[in-house]
């Protein structure tokens, strides 16, 4: 018979099993902090980007799909220093999307979709991953 502590380091390992790797987890962090930084650069305004989801909360699941390790996401957002009343959405979109594709590090990484726009990266540390990217501004005004 399986005991109490036997069955907790089965649910440890199962976990543990669970999350991506401490390389993929940085490998994924210096990305988003390079490419906050490459937009913090090409933007005629002050930008703040951070992550949301499961990244932000450290609990990313490593995707499996056939047993196998497939791509996964992670999701930031990307906020301008200006006020509400002084960008429209479609202005802030043009302005983030612009930024992305006249760069040569993003522009053939780009997928761009109504909601966000999506960075994609080859294989590194075991999985391939992609950064969607969803402009916003602050909310008080």
């Amino acid at each position: 018979m399986i005991g109490i502590n036997e069955r907790r380091r089965d649910i440890v390992k199962i976990i543990e099993g669970l999350d991506i790797t401490p390389t993929m987890y940085q490998n994924a962090e210096k990305k988003y902090k390079a490419l906050a930084e490459y937009l913090g650069r090409h933007m005629d305004f002050e930008t703040t980007m951070y992550p949301q989801g499961s990244f932000a909360f450290g609990t990313v699941v490593r995707p499996l799909k056939d047993g196998k390790e497939t791509a996964y996401d992670l999701d930031f957002i990307c906020e301008a220093g200006r006020k509400r009343s002084e960008i429209s959405s479609a202005e802030l979109r043009d302005a983030v999307e612009d930024a992305l594709k006249d760069g040569e590090l993003y522009g053939g990484r780009l997928e761009v979709f109504d909601e966000c726009f999506t960075i994609h990266y080859a294989e590194e540390g075991g999985a391939d991953f992609s950064i969607d990217i969803v402009p916003a501004v602050h909310e008080d005004e």
